[in-house]
């Protein structure tokens, strides 16, 4: 599972991996909150398990759980008198982006495979901020926004003519946004580095054409790169008008465009 709503901290569990409890308010439950709970899930999906309790014991919740989200005022909790701190662009923290400004970058880092700096890890963390987490904490903090990627949110709420548990729906939508920010986050590392690569590309490689006696197909023209000892960077994908592309009928394409490390003599 992904979490697990739960009414105290668990015993009987593997003591192998990496458990942690975290404790939120009960009743009606916010995008802050469920967004703050997927970011420690993600986090916590490859090492251990994640437990959530949800009541307004706040003694209870200190004595059974690891680190408190929303509710009683510490470090990721924003209703204490006069917030819990703002951005440099004057948006307010709500328990999202609190949670995001600690393990942004650490979760950022688990989708990046050792390919980036911490500079650029911190990079992709704030635009994550910037796009995502930020319009979750102005909703919150009734600052105006017109949309975020999480509004679905809300209809996970019990409705009013069925009998309300919370924590059950709590747990079903933490979990579906749990899925959303992760594949979203990995769209956003995938494209930070597909721009790195491109750039890298053009600053290490030539840029050359031939003309379409060689283009009959993708096949044929990487066929005729091979034979004349040429390391073929893109797979049946090359550069077309400045554009990347599959080609699939080059008959119709002037000049075709490829990255390569060695200049080929036009014929």
């Amino acid at each position: 599972f992904m979490i697990k709503v739960v009414k105290e901290r668990p015993t009987n569990i593997n003591e192998d991996i990496l458990n942690i409890c975290v404790g939120t308010h009960n009743g009606i439950f916010h995008c802050d909150e469920v967004v703050a709970i997927s970011i420690l899930s993600i986090l916590m999906k490859k090492v251990g398990n994640i437990f959530v309790i949800r009541s307004r014991d706040l003694r209870f919740l200190e004595k059974n759980t690891d680190l408190l989200v929303d509710i009683g005022g510490g470090e990721f909790d924003h209703h204490q008198k006069g917030g819990n701190g703002k951005r440099e662009n004057g948006i307010e923290y709500a328990s999202a982006g609190l949670v995001w400004k600690e393990f942004g970058n650490r979760l950022i880092s688990t989708f990046a495979d050792n390919m980036l700096s911490l500079e650029e890890i911190s990079s992709i963390a704030n635009i994550v901020d910037q796009n995502i987490i930020q319009s979750v904490d102005m909703e919150d903090n009734g600052q105006l926004v017109s949309s975020h990627p999480f509004q679905f949110i809300t209809s996970f709420l019990p409705s009013w003519n069925k009998e309300s548990n919370y924590d059950e729906k709590f747990e079903q939508c933490v979990n579906v946004v749990s899925m959303t920010l992760e594949n979203m986050i990995e769209s956003y590392v995938s494209l930070y580095l597909a721009k790195k690569e491109i750039s890298s590309r053009k600053s290490k490689f030539y840029i050359f054409f031939k003309q379409k006696k060689y283009t009959n197909t993708s096949e044929k023209f990487e066929e005729y790169l091979h034979s004349r000892g040429f390391n073929c960077i893109q797979t049946r994908n090359v550069l077309v008008k400045d554009f990347y592309r599959p080609v699939k009928q080059s008959e119709n394409v002037l000049q075709v465009f490829l990255f390569g490390e060695n200049r080929i003599a036009a014929n």
